[in-house]
């Protein structure tokens, strides 16, 4: 059975919910109105548990409005969105910790090896779902652990769907000999991941004052140290262009060993710029 962050996260808490209901009355409710609210967000649950994730989306958008509006609600949908761009939270976890890597990007690229990235829109509509319920610091703790590997899924789709797509087109955990950091990265999928590893650090920012345990929290508020406030303050032109300082930057971090899937050993990451 497949779970998704949310779905998981969200097990005892719906457990304890039902036993406190007037259980005959509850059932009865679901059967005499198949098309009620929660009648629908049950039949979305099931098909998350099946693993059809589309079904779950259709169900929770053919809800009402108010019910939409509930952040249960809000969570589960992001959670079908994510699953369905690639982020099916059991299989995710365990492909980022069995790749072998010590590098962040080849960490989180490990992620989509033998995954479709080309529902990577549904990540993004995932993480706006999650930002519409406030910012980092003022969302609960298991949101914010949602958008923590939410943003990792985002860097593991656009990094490998770049770096890793030979010799099969869902990767084979190899970077690719023929990979550039540039030439192989358009400038949109630079700026995805230079914006994702950012929202990376705010997410765990904010876990880390909310008094969470994050594994890896140092090597990632490292790297952050060594970015300093170029890793969080990104400015654009309109459109994002080369020579943009997070599209270097993300290039740069793209290019180096100790962070990337590159070649650059530098000392500092930041300095790896792209040839």
């Amino acid at each position: 059975m497949k779970k998704n962050a949310f779905n998981i996260f969200q097990i005892t808490i719906v457990a304890v919910g039902l036993l406190s209901c007037t259980g005959s009355n509850l059932y009865k409710d679901l059967a005499s109105n198949k098309s009620s609210d929660a009648a629908l967000y049950e039949d979305a649950q099931k098909l998350i548990d099946s693993a059809d994730y589309t079904g779950a989306i259709n169900k929770i958008l053919a809800t009402t409005a108010g019910f939409q509006a509930e952040a249960r609600v809000k969570e589960s949908l992001a959670g079908a969105y994510a699953a369905r761009c690639g982020m099916v939270f059991l299989t995710f976890v365990s492909n980022l910790t069995n790749g072998g890597s010590s590098s962040l990007f080849k960490i989180a690229m490990n992620g989509f090896v033998g995954v479709d990235a080309s529902n990577y829109a549904d990540c993004k509509t995932a993480e706006t779902i999650i930002e519409g319920m406030g910012n980092a610091l003022s969302r609960t703790s298991s949101q914010n652990f949602f958008m923590l590997f939410l943003e990792l899924a985002k860097m593991g789709n656009r990094i490998r769907s770049v770096a890793d797509i030979t010799p099969t087109t869902t990767g084979d955990g190899v970077v690719d000999g023929a990979f550039n950091c540039r030439s192989s990265v358009p400038i949109a999928d630079a700026k995805e991941i230079i914006d994702s590893f950012s929202k990376l650090i705010e997410n765990l920012t904010a876990l880390t004052a909310q008094g969470a345990s994050v594994n890896g929290a140092g090597s990632i508020s490292g790297i952050a140290a060594t970015c300093g406030a170029a890793c969080l303050n990104l400015v654009y032109s309109t459109p994002p262009v080369e020579t943009d300082t997070p599209i270097i930057l993300s290039r740069a971090l793209l290019n180096s060993q100790a962070i990337g899937v590159g070649i650059c050993n530098n000392a500092d990451p930041t300095t790896c710029l792209c040839p």
